[in-house]
């Protein structure tokens, strides 16, 4: 019974019945409108700033007591960008200066951000103004099949006495 939508910068531009085109930090929809949003192989090819656009526009479009779940989410102890050598080419205005970027030779993704402890409170917990943060650390993902790779997940919630 609840109204879903798919977002994504290879959709048209605009909304078009259930699907959203564009940048995730510029949502089509008025403040406080959204309950529930989900991220899943995604936040971490946000490229430049559109992590923290994505954060600031959570504040702006989650009602209170909304919820948005990332995962996974990269993490490691060095802040860096993944890219393929010939992708990165192609738009070398992506990579931060502070990040360490690893050349993967065949990987199909122009970008892939994982962050460090530093990275993730300044990019993203501290553009979430009065937005709570749960990390998960995944202990069983082999449990679950023994080619899940995810590490750690996300979840953001907005209290519901938002103010």
């Amino acid at each position: 019974g609840c109204k879903t939508f798919a977002q994504d910068l290879i959709y048209p531009p605009g909304l078009h019945d259930d699907r959203i085109g564009g940048n995730a930090s510029e949502l089509p929809f008025d403040e406080g409108a959204i309950t529930k949003m989900a991220l899943h192989c995604s936040f971490e090819h946000f490229e430049g700033d559109s992590d923290i656009g994505y954060i600031r526009e959570c504040v702006r479009v989650l009602a209170p007591g909304g919820r948005v779940v990332i995962v996974p989410l990269y993490l490691s102890d060095t802040y860096g960008i993944h890219t393929n050598p010939l992708k990165a080419r192609e738009n070398p205005d992506v990579f931060e200066t502070d990040a360490v970027v690893g050349f993967i030779k065949g990987w199909s993704h122009p970008f892939g951000r994982t962050y460090d402890p530093a990275h993730l409170w300044s990019r993203v917990i501290a553009n979430g103004r009065g937005l709570d943060f749960t990390l998960f650390s995944i202990q069983n993902a082999k449990q679950v099949d023994e080619s899940c790779y995810v590490r750690y997940a996300l979840l953001i919630s907005k209290p519901p006495a938002f103010a």
